[in-house]
């Protein structure tokens, strides 16, 4: 009956050295990451826009203002996108101080 404490401390240990060896290293090179981080903003602003026209498009039709509605809408669907964006980037700016990740460049 000993043995069997040694034999599963034995087994732990092996365990936890294969999980190290397996365990993969965090990249430190975030460029895919900006990369992605960039086509997202951008994907979030023309979305906002090109609904927020829509909206105004819809809007002009139903309520015959041809011109208002559109214009009214585009510039809020501008807003908020850049808001959007502005919100999205503190918080990787505030998530990275938290985390010593450095700059948000990812350098």
């Amino acid at each position: 009956m000993a043995e069997e404490p040694d034999s599963l401390q034995d087994l732990s240990r092996r365990l936890d050295a294969v999980r190290q060896k397996n365990t993969p290293e965090p990249r430190r090179n975030a460029s895919g990451g900006m990369v992605g981080l960039a086509y997202r903003l951008t994907i979030e602003i023309i979305a906002a826009i090109g609904v927020s026209g829509f909206i105004g498009w819809w809007i002009d039709k139903v309520f015959d203002t041809k011109p208002v509605g559109l214009l009214i809408m585009l510039f809020l669907g501008v807003a908020a996108g850049l808001m959007n964006a502005i919100r999205t980037v503190r918080s990787l700016k505030e998530f990275q101080a938290m985390n010593g990740g450095g700059d948000a460049a990812g350098s």
